[in-house]
């Protein structure tokens, strides 16, 4: 993504769909910064990658969220809604 014109353009495109339905974004394979900082320009929520950490355990995942949640105000990553990249799940009562 960080210099071929074409690929920039379908993830460009990929995100306004997402938006335009009104789905949230997480892009994978994120490597650099640059492709990081592209993200960001183009108001992708999430991302997921090697730039961010190698594969982890559970434990370690979580430790090092919350350490980059707490270092950067704006991080494109969230460890709010989510855990080690799988979203919480709300159960209902049936009571």
């Amino acid at each position: 993504m960080d210099t071929d014109v074409e690929t920039r353009e379908m993830v460009r495109i990929i995100i306004m769909l997402a938006h335009n339905l009104g789905l949230r974004v997480v892009a994978e394979g994120v490597e650099t910064e640059e492709q990081m900082n592209q993200l960001k320009r183009l108001e992708c929520e999430m991302a997921q990658g090697y730039f961010f950490s190698r594969p982890t355990d559970q434990k370690s995942a979580l430790e090092f969220l919350r350490s980059r949640n707490s270092e950067d105000a704006s991080p494109i990553i969230s460890c709010e809604e989510t855990v080690c990249g799988h979203q919480k799940r709300q159960t209902k009562s049936t009571s």
